[in-house]
């Protein structure tokens, strides 16, 4: 159920406890969009809710707009909440859509214009009132869309994708417009996009689903730096995490992570030595390219290469296994800037903090903590 609390003082502006959604199908099974999703958003919280296209994020934001009705749990929000919808009416002007939800609740003619102008002018559109949508780029069209949620000043505000239909340079300004005006207004603000970097610049917070269960909450470099498991790891990459299979073997030296041709030592890691042999998949992300003051390397060759303009991105071929996780080919990710060519040597510094450790089941290795959960 949605409960809309009219007692609000100033908590949890957005509270939902074991929520989930499940759709019955045509051939008699049941697909679960939102599988038990417990969440807190705090007033003035900028919260991204991102994962893969199909993982249940739009049905989350409308169960919380109380446009989809839960199968089980409860959503409690504050009693002010604007959604944005991208749909503009063709025959107003801007001025006239931006006002619209106020004239529609008898607001005087001109403090509708005030407000309109207000927020117009803060969202970047003052010079467009007197154009009709027609007329409006989508970068332009989705500000509008932005001011109409705004001009009633909600307490809550939710976003479904808004960006994913406009030019890439569009998309970069509108990400900062849109942080910026919420944060000056006081607006908590839930997020939904696929797009990483929108989540890793935008959020407070970010939450991380696949199939419709939460897999990671946090500020985004904790999530970044810190990810609980593989999927994490692999989604808020870019350029792509390197995924190799190894087996951890405890030797006097310290922790040998073997990846079948070469090998790298932890010297200040340990493990019981229980632990031997345990198969693991490796993550390595994409290195800046060093070849010596490292205290770990790998040597290869390169397989290919991407020019991305300020950088090259490297594929190396280093005798890796290819994890159960990963694609079906294994090369490390490196990033350079003097030129090369493919079929160079390379021999390419890995720090400590490069690597990431997960167990068979996808699960996170920390060094450290109980490790029984390897296999």
């Amino acid at each position: 159920m949605t409960a809309i609390d009219p007692h609000y003082e100033g908590m949890v502006a957005i509270s939902a406890r074991a929520l989930t959604k499940i759709y019955d199908d045509d051939g008699g099974g049941a697909t679960v969009a939102v599988d038990g999703i417990t969440l807190d958003v705090a007033p003035g919280e900028f919260v991204v809710v991102v994962g893969p296209t199909g993982c249940g994020k739009s049905t989350f934001l409308r169960l919380i707009a109380g446009l989809v009705v839960p199968t089980s749990g409860e959503v409690t929000v504050y009693k002010d909440v604007s959604l944005v919808s991208p749909s503009l009416y063709p025959h107003l002007s801007v001025a006239q859509n931006i006002g619209f939800p106020l004239r529609a609740h008898s607001w005087p003619a001109g403090e509708v214009a005030a407000r309109v102008l207000e927020i117009a002018t803060r969202v970047g559109v003052a010079e467009l009132l007197n154009r009709f949508p027609e007329h409006l780029s989508g970068g332009q069209r989705q500000r509008v869309s932005i001011a109409r949620a705004l001009v009633r000043r909600p307490q809550v505000l939710l976003l479904d994708e808004p960006l994913s239909n406009v030019d890439a340079g569009t998309r970069a300004a509108l990400r900062g417009e849109i942080v910026t005006v919420t944060r000056e207004l006081g607006v908590t603000t839930l997020y939904v996009t696929h797009d990483r970097t929108e989540a890793m610049t935008m959020a407070d917070r970010v939450v991380v689903l696949r199939d419709g269960a939460v897999q990671q909450v946090g500020p985004p470099h904790d999530v970044y730096a810190d990810p609980d498991d593989v999927f994490v790891a692999t989604f808020l990459s870019a350029p792509p995490i390197s995924l190799l299979a190894g087996a951890l073997q405890v030797t006097d030296a310290g922790v040998v992570v073997d990846l079948g041709s070469q090998a790298l030592t932890l010297p200040s890691a340990s493990l019981p030595a229980s632990f031997g042999n345990a198969r693991v998949t490796v993550a390595i992300r994409p290195l800046l390219l060093f070849a010596s003051g490292r205290p770990m390397s790998l040597t290869g060759k390169v397989h290919s290469i991407e020019n991305l303009g300020h950088e090259l991105l490297v594929l190396v071929e280093v005798g890796g296994v290819p994890s159960l996780f990963g694609p079906a080919a294994a090369f490390l990710s490196v990033r350079a800037t003097a030129p090369l060519s493919v079929g160079d040597a390379l021999t390419v510094g890995v720090g400590v903090d490069d690597l990431l450790l997960f167990d068979g089941a996808g699960k996170r290795i920390r060094f450290g903590a109980p490790l029984d959960r390897i296999s």
